[in-house]
């Protein structure tokens, strides 16, 4: 069990890892997505991105809090079968040393 969870944690943060981290969620901004390219919008701003290089996730705003909780979800997710080995799981993101955010609950 240790390995694959360790795997399953670490394919979650690569999935994220140097990329543009946009909300979804965010009433405030638009997101659309056009062949290759990422557009949003925050009032009068408009920022382009590639595609390839944007996840948007299901969050009001991108923040550490937000991102430990999203992170929990995918494992959790991932984790389904093994309810009965894994009682709690516990993610923490960093944002700089000493700086950042837990979310910790039972699967």
């Amino acid at each position: 069990m240790g390995a694959a969870t360790k795997r399953d944690a670490r394919t979650e943060c690569a999935a994220l890892d140097e990329k543009v981290l946009l909300p979804a969620g965010c009433p405030h901004l638009e997101v659309a997505e056009e062949g290759e390219t990422a557009t949003a919008v925050l009032g009068a701003r408009r920022y382009e991105f590639p595609s390839s290089e944007v996840v948007l996730l299901p969050v009001a705003n991108v923040t550490v809090e937000a991102l430990a909780r999203f992170l929990w979800q995918r494992l959790r997710d991932r984790w389904e079968h093994l309810r009965d080995r894994i009682v709690v799981v516990e993610v923490t993101v960093t944002e700089t040393p000493g700086q950042g955010a837990s979310y910790r609950r039972s699967l």
